[in-house]
């Protein structure tokens, strides 16, 4: 994002939106969403990832530590992103943002990469 002031940050270094909301929406919208579409950098599988909580640690495969910071707040950008009349409205209606993450301890992180325990979070 060229716009820094409400985008981006150490608290906005992952994106993360589940793979779930992204079929539920492509059924929504008629048209396919390939992962990444809504600027996610972290798509996921079998995980709520809108029911994160503030301050909740995530592990990701064996080196990566994440933390909650926030849900998503839409904003003009993204509905001109997406080319839909009313996205905003629509999106925060839904009620699924996906969450944002501050990085606790980085590493790498590839397609597959499994979650370090089986719903995806460990507690502080």
């Amino acid at each position: 994002m060229c716009e820094t002031r409400h985008h981006g940050g150490d608290d906005q270094a992952v994106y993360a939106m589940a793979r779930e909301d992204l079929d539920a929406w492509e059924r929504t919208l008629g048209r396919p969403l390939t992962n990444g579409v809504f600027g996610e950098n972290l798509t996921t599988e079998g995980i709520d990832v809108s029911g994160a909580l503030i301050g909740e640690h995530w592990a990701v495969g064996p080196e990566v530590v994440l933390e909650v910071t926030s849900g998503r707040i839409p904003c003009r950008t993204f509905q001109g992103h997406l080319g839909e009349r009313g996205w905003v409205k629509r999106f925060t209606e839904r009620g699924a943002p996906g969450a944002y993450f501050r990085v606790v301890r980085p590493g790498e992180i590839r397609a597959g990469t499994p979650y370090g325990s089986c719903t995806g979070r460990i507690t502080r």
